[in-house]
């Protein structure tokens, strides 16, 4: 049976609380603006296969269809935009404060542990340091070669769909 030590304790709070905290903060910069980027790629993906399909299957529909859309007023969606990052910034606000309260509270916390048990804060904080590190270059090198790279959307199931649509 492992026995645990308090600064085992601190060290496992501290590491929990760093790695949330890392990827909250991932997540609202690098992670927001990299699916945004993931989203515009995949739908011009699905639009360009299924513009391509229908000059191909039907060349006068197209043609046709290019003059029809050419009339359509674009809508105003300045409101429904505003509604969004309204949103998001409340939900990045909501964030930022359980961040800020769970680093509070660990740190304090942990802080407390050392001064009680007399254990060394600074090497729970180096070798949790040097784990974030590691776990960082992981989720950036993933997000970025791997994630950023999967094709989720499915042009076929968007073509059926459309089809479906059209049909009632």
């Amino acid at each position: 049976m492992a026995i645990f030590l308090p600064q085992d304790y601190a060290s496992i709070i501290l590491h929990i609380i760093i790695i949330v905290t890392f990827i909250m903060i991932f997540f609202f910069t690098y992670g927001s603006y990299l699916e945004g980027q993931v989203i515009k790629s995949q739908m011009e993906y699905i639009v360009d296969d299924l513009v391509g399909d229908i000059k191909i299957i039907a060349p006068d529909l197209a043609s046709s269809l290019k003059q029809r859309i050419k009339s359509i007023k674009k809508p105003n969606l300045e409101e429904e935009d505003r509604i969004v990052e309204e949103n998001n910034r409340k939900l990045r606000n909501k964030a930022l404060l359980v961040i800020g309260s769970t680093l509070i509270i660990g740190l304090a916390l942990i802080y407390s542990l050392s001064k009680y048990y007399a254990f060394n804060l600074k090497d729970i904080i180096i070798v949790n340091t040097v784990s974030l590190i590691a776990v960082a270059i992981t989720y950036f090198l993933f997000t970025t070669f791997f994630i950023a790279s999967f094709r989720s959307a499915d042009p076929n199931f968007v073509k059926r769909k459309l089809l479906e649509s059209l049909k009632s």
